[in-house]
Formats: structure tokens, C-alpha cells, sequence
């Protein structure tokens, strides 16, 4: 029997933001030289799911991660935050792998979750982007190849009732609402009564628009992207980070992945998987590592209204302002 909602949530690790290096002989990322933490932006899609789940009890959230074993930490990261088990797909067939063959192996092991955990991803959450990549492109194309309507950059989400007679067979604008783009907070966001079943449930999303904020009704199952939000994220209970260190985390390798026989289970199989640097479609050429030249001055006057005029005048002439 399916619980209330069931969320997988992707994540990533990352280098700590704006001090990774490249490799320029492979052409990728150097993730030994800095430390690695959760990406940022899927930090805020764990913590969106984690508001469904404060509002539906029942909600199950399995996080999701490709790397390396290391990436294992992240993972734990999540069920400190309290998500209920955390999958890592790790091989080294998968390394170097591009944004479409990552986002093709990552629908696989979605379908592998379903069958072991014996449910249905009801949505998939995502960061919007990596401070690593910064495509952008993940998540689309992970709803491609899922076959599920998808809303990225989203701020906020909720579970709503939709209305009896509603088609549930894509992305819809909700109507019936004046001044869109006023709306903010999860206040506007309709939430599903405790005790409702999944169906006749959808999700409510807040996307960031550069015409203002838009609020999509979408049909489970469904995937979301979701970048930086007005609210905090939460931090990671002790209890739950003890918990997190103990449990033994599931690994999925290219066996486990690409042998699996998934049919019937509506997903895309546009091609064959291509993963590893050499069957990605787009390649590195070259890698130009730039060293930038970091001048700092401090400013030093007890009078904070002199030292405001001292900084403004000095971005006046530099042309900054």
C-alpha cells in the first residue's frame, strides 16, 4: 500500500562553493584537493521536502546521490535532516559521466528505489542547480527520461486537493487568482488535510519567474527543481546524525543499475545509457585555470557615516557604481 507521499530527493557532493579546482588533464572537477559538502541548492530541496512531510506525517523521503563512496556523507546529511534511508550509485564505469548520461543512470536507479522499496516516487526533488556544473540542465532532462511533468527554479511547494473533474495529465497555471506575481510565502500554497489519500492530490509550486512568481498545479508523479528560498534551512538533529553514522547505506553499481530489467516501469529509454567521459556527448577540450588577482582594503574610521562616504567614493572611481 502506498504511504501518504513519497519523495526522492537528489543531491550532490559538491567542492565548498567558490573554492573548487579543476584537473586540467581530465578536464573535471579536482574533488580531493577541497573540502566536499551537500550541494547548496539541494539543500533546499531536501528542506522542501521536508515541509510536505511536516504537513502529510506519512511521507516517506529517500535520498538519492551519484559519486564517489565519499558522496556517502551527504547522503547522511540528509537522514540526519530526516530523510528515511539515503541510495548511492557508485561505479567506476559512472565516472566522468555528462550531464544526459548522469541524468539517464539517475532515472534507472529511481525505478531500482521503486522496486526494492516497494512504492512509487511520487515526486522527485532536485536542486536547481550545482556550484560545480551549474547546467541548470539536470533535472530536466531526469524528468524526460522519468516521463513526468517537471517545474524547475521553484521556491515553495505543497500538497493540494484538486478539484473533482480536473484533468492531472500536465503542468496547469492555477486560475481563478489575480496578481500572481504579488503572491509570495507559503501562505498562498493550499495544504492537503491531514489524512488525504494520494489520490486526487497534487502538487502546489512556486516558481521564480522574471515576470514575478507563478504557482503551478502539478500531477503526481512529478519532478521539481528548486533554487535559493526566503526561508533558512534546518540543521541536522544529533540524534539523527548518530543514526545516520550507523545505518549501512544501500550502493548501486552498473550492475545493479544497467541490468535491471525495467520494463513496464514508465521509463524513457531514448538510447542506451552512455556513461564515462569518453561516451559523453559533450567533451572538455581545454581547461584554462584563471588566478584572479583579490585586492582588499579595510576601511578604518570610527565614524561609520566618513567611512561609508570613503567606500562610496572609491567604487565611484573604480566604476562600480
Amino acid at each position: 500500500m502506498l504511504q501518504l507521499m513519497n519523495i526522492i530527493v537528489c543531491v550532490k557532493q559538491t567542492p565548498e562553493a567558490g573554492r573548487g579546482e579543476m584537473n586540467p588533464a581530465a578536464g573535471t572537477v579536482d574533488r580531493t584537493s577541497q573540502k566536499q559538502l551537500i550541494n547548496p541548492f539541494d539543500l533546499y530541496a531536501m528542506e522542501a521536502a521536508l515541509r510536505v512531510q511536516e504537513k502529510a506525517p506519512d511521507t516517506r523521503i529517500i535520498a538519492l546521490s551519484m559519486g564517489p563512496a565519499s558522496a556517502a556523507s551527504v547522503l547522511r546529511d540528509c537522514i540526519g535532516l530526516g530523510a528515511e534511508n539515503g541510495y548511492l550509485v557508485c561505479d567506476p564505469a559512472f565516472a566522468g559521466t555528462d550531464v544526459r548520461g548522469t541524468a539517464q543512470i539517475l532515472a534507472r536507479a529511481v525505478r531500482v528505489i521503486e522496486k526494492r522499496e516497494g512504492i512509487r516516487a511520487d515526486a522527485v526533488f532536485c536542486g536547481a542547480k550545482t556550484v560545480d556544473g551549474g547546467t541548470s540542465m539536470l533535472g530536466p532532462e531526469l524528468a524526460q527520461f522519468l516521463g513526468v511533468p517537471q517545474v524547475t527554479y521553484a521556491l515553495h511547494c505543497s500538497l493540494m486537493q484538486t478539484p473533482e473533474g480536473q484533468e492531472e495529465t500536465g503542468q496547469q497555471e492555477v486560475t481563478g487568482r489575480t496578481g500572481l506575481q504579488e503572491v509570495s510565502g507559503e501562505t498562498s500554497l493550499k495544504e492537503v488535510p491531514a489524512g488525504t489519500g494520494i489520490q486526487g492530490t497534487a502538487l502546489c509550486v512556486e516558481k521564480e519567474d522574471d515576470r514575478g512568481n507563478r504557482i503551478y498545479c502539478l500531477p503526481l508523479p512529478c519532478l521539481v527543481t528548486f533554487t535559493k528560498a526566503s526561508f533558512q534551512v534546518r540543521y541536522p538533529l544529533i540524534a539523527r546524525i548518530l543514526e545516520a553514522e550507523s545505518m549501512e547505506l544501500p550502493v548501486l553499481s552498473a550492475g545493479d543499475i544497467l541490468a535491471e530489467n525495467l520494463t513496464g516501469h514508465g521509463i524513457s529509454e531514448e538510447n542506451s545509457v552512455k556513461a564515462g567521459p569518453d561516451k559523453a556527448a559533450m567533451q572538455v577540450q581545454e581547461v584554462e585555470l584563471r588566478k584572479m588577482d583579490k585586492q582588499s582594503q579595510i576601511i578604518e574610521d570610527p565614524d561609520p557615516v566618513k567611512a561609508v562616504t570613503v567606500l562610496a567614493q572609491r567604487l565611484f572611481s573604480e566604476g562600480i557604481l
